[in-house]
């Protein structure tokens, strides 16, 4: 390969160019190779490696382009099979545990098995907003679905009170459970969850599989204030000091100090798009992951924003308000 790695592994930082250039290749084959916007025809070329030179390119200085280089050694990419396990913890050590909580049913008991069935066939199961593919869920982990499984995101929208009323009634459901593939603030999460305290009476399991930690402070913060009707139950909690943003966190990787300025410099070539949370992220999360099926706002834009100036290494796959 030629180009701007290459260089590196002919210089000081060869051995560690090297290590990171062997690394990115075996992500790239079991992982990276996975996420959905880069399949779209005409799109940036197939091979990883490559795309990481066009995106190191956009950078202005070698400097910048190191830092980016390795920050991606802290990236968390969650793949499809990496999805699939979190959806059968979810289910083994949270769904069920809550079910049987709340129905009062000893695992130890007799006819565990029957009891468990027919507390699932009450129990609504949804996705927050629809990045959680419900179906595939539901799948893999064996638990019932009702015929309608709406995104509560988009109920809290155009959702009717009273005919969700009125389908509950009629459905005997007495159990919500909200399931998101991923949270950042929780913005989206929480007026979901808000909505389904004010428009469905029995209890809550809020669950999402992966979530920062501003909206695990968030969800947490709508759990103490419903009075235990909302029990709020995270998969993977990604700690502060896992996210590159705005301040210091102790237990933090050392090149954060120096990819701090290099998300600045480069905020500054894409012309200072309007993003909330700058270049750092909606919110100014400045998460470190991506999924196989988008990188969510909450990462860096030097991660996932394209343009004319910049080339981005997980181009986002956006919505138009």
């Amino acid at each position: 390969m030629s180009g701007i790695i290459n260089n590196w592994e002919r210089s000081s930082r060869g051995q560690k160019a090297t290590r990171l250039r062997a690394l990115y290749e075996f992500v790239a084959t079991h992982l990276y190779d996975q996420y959905e916007p880069n399949k779209r025809v005409s799109e940036q070329s197939a091979l990883f490696l490559e795309r990481i030179e066009s995106w190191l390119a956009s950078f202005q200085s070698d400097a910048d382009r190191w830092n980016a280089f390795r920050s991606l050694e802290y990236f968390l990419f969650l793949g499809v099979e990496e999805y699939e396990e979190l959806y059968r913890c979810a289910c083994d050590h949270t769904v069920l545990p809550w079910i049987c909580d709340l129905e009062g049913i000893d695992i130890f008991g007799p006819a565990t098995a029957k009891k468990i069935e027919k507390a699932l066939k009450k129990t609504w199961i949804c996705p927050v907003t629809d990045s959680l593919r419900i179906n595939s869920f539901l799948h893999l982990t064996g638990l019932p679905g009702l015929k309608f499984r709406p995104d509560w995101h988009s109920l809290s929208k155009f959702g009717d009170g009273e005919k969700i009323a009125n389908y509950v009634c009629r459905s005997g459901i007495g159990h919500l459970v909200l399931v998101e593939d991923y949270v950042g603030t929780g913005t989206q999460f929480g007026r979901a969850l808000e909505f389904a305290v004010e428009n469905f009476n029995g209890p809550i399991l809020a669950l999402p599989l992966v979530v920062c930690a501003p909206g695990d402070e968030a969800l947490r913060g709508i759990e103490a204030r419903t009075g235990g009707r909302v029990t709020y139950k995270p998969g993977v909690v990604i700690p502060k000091n896992c996210l590159v943003g705005q301040a210091f966190q102790a237990g933090e990787p050392v090149l954060f100090k120096e990819l701090r300025d290099t998300l600045l410099a480069a905020f500054k070539i894409m012309g200072e798009p309007r993003l909330d949370g700058e270049e750092y992220g909606f919110g100014y999360v400045g998460s470190l992951v991506c999924t196989f099926s988008n990188c969510p706002n909450n990462t860096p834009p030097i991660y996932h924003y394209s343009d004319k100036r910049w080339n981005a290494i997980f181009p986002r796959a956006g919505r138009r308000a």
